[in-house]
């Protein structure tokens, strides 16, 4: 597997899960995400766990991003 192929499957996967976690939010917050109240806790809990899946995706993309500015050899 080449690396082109390996950098287009990380952009595609990481474009498709902001996409997905923005549409989350924004029905969640326009009052289609109707929870039940027993339910609160784990609601909140999977909010939480997918706004750390994002920050964990954006600090790769910002991590790679600095490490090829500082020099280090491209992938290409």
């Amino acid at each position: 597997m080449n690396d082109r192929l390996v950098a287009y499957a990380q952009l595609g996967l990481s474009v498709l899960y902001t996409i997905g976690f923005f549409v989350v939010i924004v029905l969640f917050m326009l009052g289609y995400a109707n929870v039940p109240e027993r339910f609160d806790n784990a609601f909140t809990g999977l909010l939480n766990l997918l706004t750390a899946a994002q920050l964990a995706i954006v600090y790769f993309w910002f991590q790679r991003t600095r490490q090829n500015a500082q020099g280090a050899p491209n992938a290409a």
